[in-house]
């Protein structure tokens, strides 16, 4: 299997000419990362369909109450918990590309500007914001026709969604200008979380990583925890798990190859975390074939999470 499953820099190939939105259905009881800090090409919208849970995008943290929906631009680093308080947290997830929606030849006011970064979507819309209600309308029509079976005008009718869905933001103010630019900061939580996979099944230390981004590691770790709120060390103990998890499902592997292949050198202490973490001891895990919704992880860049495909 492809590393590019574990890739948290994703570089998915999903084909919107077929497929115009991208639709991801996560859910979360634990009170972790519904997804971890991860950023990709295209826009995505972030509807919180049951449950509160706090969102990061560009290191700016925030709890948000069921039913907000968020945008998050291209290569934008974000990620989302569920908080302890709360309950279960189900959240869907929106990716498409404006510029998929330009007609050549016509010059558009919204579309262009939108797909060139020149303007952007309001980046949150909270339950009473002008605008919420036909947003989260359009959203639940797009949600009803990816869980149809796919017929061969689910794309034209896609698009048309999208451009309702446009055309919501903009009737309520919801497209604003764009004129932000990255934090610093960022950039290096890129590069790190860039150097854990490329090193996922290596020995990792702190002072190794540290070393590797010439930074000191006492502020490599303080910043990194701002950013993401995890430690680099805790994030690599968590890509592990969850790259253990998709061999497991999608793979015929013993638990000590996994472990193995994971970094993990001690299997006893896999088998621990990863008990700890799914509920369940590996072996299970493996034979489970269909894991079940509540614990079952969904990473965004594995094609088999989506709907819209035939």
């Amino acid at each position: 299997m492809e590393s590019k499953l574990y890739q948290y820099r994703e570089n998915s190939g999903r084909n919107f000419a077929r497929t115009p939105v991208y639709l991801y259905r996560m859910r979360k009881k634990a009170p972790e990362h519904l997804f971890l800090p991860h950023w990709h090409p295209e826009t995505e919208l972030i509807r919180l369909v049951q449950g509160g849970g706090t969102v990061e995008v560009e290191g700016v943290r925030r709890y948000y109450p069921e039913g907000t929906v968020l945008a998050v631009g291209p290569d934008q680093l974000h990620a989302c918990r569920r908080d302890p308080a709360d309950g279960e947290l189900i959240v869907h997830a929106f990716l498409f590309q404006p510029g998929s929606l330009v007609i050549a030849g016509q010059e558009d006011p919204i579309l262009e500007p939108l797909s060139q970064g020149r303007i952007r979507f309001c980046p949150e819309l909270l339950p009473g914001d002008p605008g919420h209600v036909e947003v989260q309308a359009v959203l639940c029509r797009i949600e009803a026709l990816l869980s149809e079976p796919w017929a061969h005008w689910t794309p034209l009718l896609s698009r048309s969604l999208l451009l309702k869905l446009i055309a919501a933001y903009a009737a309520s103010g919801g497209l604003k200008e764009n004129a932000s630019s990255e934090n610093p900061g960022n950039r290096t939580v890129r590069q790190v979380v860039t150097w854990l996979q490329d090193n996922i099944a290596s020995p990792v230390s702190l002072g190794n990583l540290a070393e590797a981004l010439h930074l000191n590691p006492c502020y490599l770790v303080r910043l990194f925890r701002q950013h993401t709120g995890l430690t680099p060390m805790a994030l690599l103990g968590q890509l592990r798990l969850r790259m253990a998890a998709v061999i497991l499902e999608t793979e015929k592997a013993t638990v000590t190859e996994v472990a193995f292949r994971c970094g993990f050198e001690n299997v006893s202490h896999f088998i621990r975390l990863f008990h700890r973490c799914y509920g369940c001891p590996p072996g299970k895990w493996s034979r489970l074939g269909s894991v079940p919704a509540v614990n079952r992880l969904i990473l965004p860049a594995l094609p088999s999470t989506s709907d819209g495909l035939p």
